[in-house]
């Protein structure tokens, strides 16, 4: 974009001018097209402003934040039944992340086993959104009671 687009209010008066990132730091060069640009549009509506343009965010999407490979891990040790069920799907995981390094997105490549394999883990508290916390780092500290004699 190498434009300024105009932003109205109401009775139509030029309120600001709306630019990229990019364009706002290729303008803050002396001599550039965008400086001349937003020189002019200073020129011409002395009271209005300069704003960064904002890219829309869908509050819907689908994350997988917390969804790392040791949380992975924690999630098949925590639903499996029994010692053989757990070290035979950790085992299984740890074949896929080994195939996953030939792939494009290694990450994804598990990932879409896990989803596949475990449809339920989303019914989960371990993948929640806790600010990028690992559940492993979680210690619970309880003080003790000092007995005086």
């Amino acid at each position: 974009m190498n434009t300024i687009r105009i932003e109205r209010n109401a009775n139509g008066k030029v309120e600001a001018g709306i630019v990229t990132k990019a364009f706002l730091k290729r303008a803050d060069v002396f001599g550039t097209d965008e400086y001349i640009a937003v020189q002019r549009f200073y020129e011409m509506h002395p009271n209005a402003t300069i704003k960064t343009k904002s890219i829309r965010k869908n509050p819907d999407k689908e994350t997988n934040k917390n969804l790392t490979y040791a949380n992975m891990e924690l999630f098949i040790k925590t639903i499996a039944c029994d010692e053989k069920e757990m070290n035979k799907l950790l085992e299984e995981m740890s074949k896929i992340k080994n195939i996953s390094q030939i792939q494009k997105r290694p990450y994804k490549y598990v990932l879409d086993w896990f989803k596949a394999t475990f449809p339920e883990y989303t019914s989960h508290d371990i993948f929640k959104d806790n600010k990028d916390e690992n559940i492993e780092n979680k210690t619970n500290i309880v003080p003790l009671k000092t007995v005086n004699e």
